[in-house]
Protein backbone atom coordinates (compact mmCIF):
# COMPACT_ATOMS: atom_id res chain seq x y z
CA UNK A 1 0.00 0.00 0.00
CA UNK A 2 1.05 3.69 -0.60
CA UNK A 3 0.43 6.71 1.07
CA UNK A 4 0.00 9.98 -0.73
CA UNK A 5 0.35 13.18 1.39
CA UNK A 6 -1.98 16.06 0.54
CA UNK A 7 -2.43 19.18 1.94
CA UNK A 8 -6.19 20.12 3.26
CA UNK A 9 -5.96 23.53 4.97
CA UNK A 10 -6.30 21.92 8.48
CA UNK A 11 -3.70 20.09 8.35
CA UNK A 12 -2.12 16.81 6.86
CA UNK A 13 -4.40 14.21 5.26
CA UNK A 14 -2.55 10.46 4.42
CA UNK A 15 -4.51 8.98 1.80
CA UNK A 16 -3.70 4.92 1.28
CA UNK A 17 -4.28 3.41 -2.00
CA UNK A 18 -5.24 -0.01 -0.90
CA UNK A 19 -6.39 -0.57 -4.40
CA UNK A 20 -2.54 -0.96 -5.72
CA UNK A 21 -2.10 -5.01 -4.63
CA UNK A 22 -4.93 -5.67 -7.14
CA UNK A 23 -7.29 -7.23 -4.17
CA UNK A 24 -10.37 -7.80 -6.21
CA UNK A 25 -10.95 -11.17 -8.26
CA UNK A 26 -12.72 -12.01 -11.54
CA UNK A 27 -12.50 -8.33 -12.91
CA UNK A 28 -13.97 -6.94 -9.92
CA UNK A 29 -13.25 -2.92 -9.32
CA UNK A 30 -11.39 -1.75 -6.14
CA UNK A 31 -13.08 1.29 -4.73
CA UNK A 32 -10.75 2.72 -2.29
CA UNK A 33 -12.14 4.32 0.97
CA UNK A 34 -10.91 6.42 3.54
CA UNK A 35 -10.53 3.07 5.90
CA UNK A 36 -9.48 0.33 3.07
CA UNK A 37 -11.15 -0.99 0.06
CA UNK A 38 -14.38 -2.49 -1.34
CA UNK A 39 -15.02 -4.64 -4.30
CA UNK A 40 -17.57 -4.27 -7.02
CA UNK A 41 -17.86 -7.68 -8.16
CA UNK A 42 -18.38 -8.66 -11.78
CA UNK A 43 -21.54 -10.45 -12.93
CA UNK A 44 -21.63 -14.09 -11.34
CA UNK A 45 -19.11 -13.39 -8.38
CA UNK A 46 -19.63 -12.53 -4.72
CA UNK A 47 -18.43 -11.61 -1.20
CA UNK A 48 -15.28 -9.27 -0.28
CA UNK A 49 -12.87 -10.09 -2.94
CA UNK A 50 -15.16 -11.25 -6.02
CA UNK A 51 -14.24 -15.17 -5.26
CA UNK A 52 -17.12 -16.61 -4.46
CA UNK A 53 -19.01 -18.18 -7.61
CA UNK A 54 -22.65 -17.09 -7.96
CA UNK A 55 -24.53 -20.34 -8.55
CA UNK A 56 -26.93 -19.03 -10.94
CA UNK A 57 -29.29 -21.93 -11.45
CA UNK A 58 -30.15 -22.37 -8.08
CA UNK A 59 -30.11 -18.13 -6.97
CA UNK A 60 -32.81 -17.58 -9.38
CA UNK A 61 -35.81 -18.41 -8.68
CA UNK A 62 -37.68 -18.80 -11.29
CA UNK A 63 -34.59 -20.78 -13.44
CA UNK A 64 -32.67 -18.36 -15.53
CA UNK A 65 -33.34 -20.76 -18.45
CA UNK A 66 -37.17 -20.23 -19.87
CA UNK A 67 -39.09 -22.65 -21.40
CA UNK A 68 -38.25 -25.99 -19.66
CA UNK A 69 -34.39 -24.98 -20.65
CA UNK A 70 -31.94 -27.27 -18.22
CA UNK A 71 -29.57 -24.23 -16.34
CA UNK A 72 -25.62 -25.50 -15.48
CA UNK A 73 -23.47 -24.00 -13.75
CA UNK A 74 -19.88 -22.52 -14.89
CA UNK A 75 -17.63 -19.97 -13.01
CA UNK A 76 -19.16 -16.65 -13.01
CA UNK A 77 -21.66 -17.48 -15.43
CA UNK A 78 -24.15 -20.12 -16.61
CA UNK A 79 -25.30 -21.45 -20.21
CA UNK A 80 -28.76 -22.93 -20.56
CA UNK A 81 -30.04 -25.86 -22.74
CA UNK A 82 -32.90 -25.69 -24.40
CA UNK A 83 -35.55 -27.90 -25.53
CA UNK A 84 -35.20 -28.43 -29.80
CA UNK A 85 -38.45 -25.78 -30.33
CA UNK A 86 -36.46 -22.89 -28.28
CA UNK A 87 -33.03 -21.03 -28.94
CA UNK A 88 -31.08 -18.11 -27.44
CA UNK A 89 -28.76 -17.81 -24.40
CA UNK A 90 -32.22 -18.43 -22.03
CA UNK A 91 -34.13 -20.22 -24.02
CA UNK A 92 -36.23 -17.05 -24.72
CA UNK A 93 -36.29 -17.17 -28.62
CA UNK A 94 -38.67 -19.28 -30.07
CA UNK A 95 -37.32 -21.77 -33.25
CA UNK A 96 -39.22 -21.84 -36.31
CA UNK A 97 -39.73 -25.27 -37.22
CA UNK A 98 -41.78 -24.89 -40.58
CA UNK A 99 -38.26 -22.85 -41.90
CA UNK A 100 -36.12 -25.95 -41.42
CA UNK A 101 -34.82 -27.69 -44.56
CA UNK A 102 -36.72 -30.69 -43.45
CA UNK A 103 -40.19 -29.34 -42.57
CA UNK A 104 -41.80 -31.37 -40.14
CA UNK A 105 -45.13 -31.76 -42.26
CA UNK A 106 -44.73 -34.42 -44.78
CA UNK A 107 -46.34 -34.77 -48.37
CA UNK A 108 -46.03 -30.86 -48.75
CA UNK A 109 -48.93 -29.61 -46.61
CA UNK A 110 -48.33 -26.47 -44.70
CA UNK A 111 -46.66 -25.81 -41.79
CA UNK A 112 -47.75 -23.08 -39.18
CA UNK A 113 -45.37 -21.88 -36.77
CA UNK A 114 -46.77 -21.52 -33.34
CA UNK A 115 -44.94 -20.32 -30.16
CA UNK A 116 -42.48 -23.24 -29.01
CA UNK A 117 -44.41 -25.69 -31.55
CA UNK A 118 -46.05 -25.74 -34.86
CA UNK A 119 -49.14 -27.10 -36.46
CA UNK A 120 -49.64 -29.36 -39.90
CA UNK A 121 -52.76 -28.11 -41.95
CA UNK A 122 -53.40 -31.84 -43.49
CA UNK A 123 -55.52 -31.17 -46.17
CA UNK A 124 -57.76 -34.41 -47.50
CA UNK A 125 -56.47 -37.67 -47.13
CA UNK A 126 -54.07 -37.11 -44.65
CA UNK A 127 -54.04 -36.71 -41.09
CA UNK A 128 -51.71 -36.96 -38.02
CA UNK A 129 -49.31 -34.56 -36.50
CA UNK A 130 -47.17 -34.14 -39.25
CA UNK A 131 -49.63 -35.07 -42.02
CA UNK A 132 -47.61 -38.55 -41.85
CA UNK A 133 -51.37 -41.23 -41.79
CA UNK A 134 -52.96 -41.77 -45.15
CA UNK A 135 -56.40 -42.11 -44.85
CA UNK A 136 -57.56 -45.16 -46.40
CA UNK A 137 -60.74 -43.39 -49.08
CA UNK A 138 -61.00 -47.10 -50.13
CA UNK A 139 -62.95 -48.04 -47.07
CA UNK A 140 -65.95 -45.63 -47.79
CA UNK A 141 -66.16 -47.50 -51.07
CA UNK A 142 -66.20 -44.64 -53.45
CA UNK A 143 -65.81 -46.34 -57.06
CA UNK A 144 -69.10 -47.11 -58.59
CA UNK A 145 -70.12 -49.89 -61.10
CA UNK A 146 -67.68 -52.70 -60.18
CA UNK A 147 -64.96 -49.81 -60.28
CA UNK A 148 -61.75 -51.45 -58.24
CA UNK A 149 -60.59 -48.66 -55.79
CA UNK A 150 -56.71 -48.18 -55.60
CA UNK A 151 -55.77 -46.10 -52.17
CA UNK A 152 -52.92 -43.76 -53.05
CA UNK A 153 -51.46 -41.21 -50.75
CA UNK A 154 -53.38 -38.12 -49.20
CA UNK A 155 -55.78 -39.98 -52.26
CA UNK A 156 -57.34 -42.47 -54.45
CA UNK A 157 -58.58 -43.79 -57.75
CA UNK A 158 -60.73 -45.80 -59.32
CA UNK A 159 -60.14 -48.76 -61.83
CA UNK A 160 -63.32 -48.83 -64.13
CA UNK A 161 -64.91 -52.34 -65.49
CA UNK A 162 -65.52 -52.68 -68.66
CA UNK A 163 -67.86 -50.04 -70.39
CA UNK A 164 -67.78 -47.18 -67.46
CA UNK A 165 -65.25 -44.40 -67.39
CA UNK A 166 -64.86 -41.03 -64.90
CA UNK A 167 -63.50 -40.62 -61.28
CA UNK A 168 -65.34 -42.42 -59.61
CA UNK A 169 -66.86 -44.99 -62.79
CA UNK A 170 -70.22 -42.96 -62.74
CA UNK A 171 -70.03 -43.10 -66.76
CA UNK A 172 -71.56 -45.33 -68.87
CA UNK A 173 -69.94 -45.62 -72.43
CA UNK A 174 -72.42 -48.35 -73.45
CA UNK A 175 -75.23 -46.45 -73.46
CA UNK A 176 -76.41 -45.49 -76.72
CA UNK A 177 -77.23 -42.27 -77.88
CA UNK A 178 -79.54 -41.87 -80.57
CA UNK A 179 -77.63 -39.59 -83.00
CA UNK A 180 -79.50 -36.32 -83.91
CA UNK A 181 -81.27 -36.45 -86.76
CA UNK A 182 -82.87 -33.21 -87.94
CA UNK A 183 -86.14 -32.96 -89.35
Amino acid sequence: MTAHVTLNGRGILCEREFCLSSPCSNNGTCNNQPTGYNCTCSRGWSKKHCKIDIDECKESIPSPCLNSGNCTNTNGSFYCECPVEWGGDTCETDVNECLSASSPCLYKTTCNNTKGSYSCICGSGLTGRNCESDVDECLKEPCFNNGTCNNTIGSFNCACAQNWTGSTCEIDLSASFAPFSGG
